[in-house]
């Protein structure tokens, strides 16, 4: 199905400079394209619902995708100044309706940058009840959102990092305690790595070794050994078998009681190259993007850091 074109709002000027926090709709009314302007309130697969100005405060109406010619979204600098961290999910309702014109690089960015504010505020207040998975479905939102394969591979970092970081003698969660000799949790620690960074040639050698098999009987519920080859043959894992070898790995660290937690995080994050470990430069909210995410209240246009 053809979707509109998105544009940003630099073109809105085009079309009326006197109007400010507007969006614009071209709809095509039957060959004739006529601009409406107003305000998006909710796209999907079907199409968008937008409130015009004209029948404003009406809930709008729907315009399939065949009907629209383009689309123009603007920031809304108004609603930007009026949120405050003391209600994040504000912050990730806003983040939310921009990700969904991630198409738009503006608006990206800012759901980026919305995303980052409520995943460090929410990690600051960690004991209010909600933040813990309202920080993490933050993160998972940054890594749909990732501009770059380097920054993807980021996201996913700092998701882990928090992952490991939460878990608390994991061991003692299970029913079946892990059993299992240092050099093979090493070996099925490779094998987690290879089958998540795509190393095919690694990983099925590591596969087809009998000793990691029977050891991976230990997470046949969470992932099937079968499934492990499976990834291993379509070279990278999916989102959701990727958040289970996450898992699986953390387990495997935590259960290394020999190592401290900096050395086991550093080990994992050189991996892929993006961080040396030397300087033991870990993805944190402050330096995975260009955004600040303590300059989190947006005053007179620009974005001011809170001290607290």
């Amino acid at each position: 199905m053809a979707k509109p074109l998105v544009c940003t709002g630099i073109l809105l000027l085009i079309f009326q400079t006197s109007l400010v926090h507007a969006d614009l709709l071209v709809w095509n009314d039957s060959g004739k394209h006529r601009h409406i302007f107003g305000k998006v309130v909710k796209q999907s697969e079907q199409g968008v619902l937008f409130r015009s100005r004209a029948t404003l405060p009406t809930e709008g109406r729907w315009f399939s995708h065949e009907e629209i010619a383009a689309l123009v979204v603007t920031v809304d600098d108004v609603r930007l100044s009026q949120l405050n961290i003391e209600n994040l999910y504000d912050y990730r309702d806003y983040a939310e309706e921009l990700a969904g014109q991630s198409t738009d690089q503006q608006a990206r960015d800012l759901a980026i940058r919305l995303f980052l504010i409520v995943a460090y505020w929410a990690d600051q207040e960690i004991k209010i009840r909600g933040y813990p998975e309202l920080r993490d479905s933050s993160i998972r939102n940054l890594i749909s959102l990732a501009r770059t394969e380097s920054e993807r591979r980021a996201f996913y970092k700092l998701a882990f990092l928090h992952q490991l970081r939460n878990v608390q003698k994991v061991d003692e969660l299970r029913e079946d305690p892990m059993e299992i000799e240092e050099e093979t949790k090493n070996q099925l620690l490779e094998l987690v790595k290879a089958v998540r960074t795509g190393d095919r040639e690694r990983g099925t050698e590591l596969w087809n070794r009998d000793v990691i098999k029977k050891a991976w009987n230990h997470w046949s519920d969470l992932c099937s050994w079968d499934d492990v080859g499976r990834m291993l043959e379509a070279g990278e894992p999916s989102s959701i078998q990727l958040e289970r070898l996450l898992q699986i790995e953390v387990e495997l660290l935590t259960s290394q009681a020999a190592l401290p937690p900096t050395n086991r995080l550093g080990s994992w994050a050189v991996q892929s190259a993006d961080y040396d470990v030397r300087t033991d430069l870990l993805p944190t909210f402050s330096n995975i993007t260009e955004f600040n995410p303590r300059r989190s209240k947006f005053l007179k246009g620009q974005w001011i850091e809170l001290n607290r």
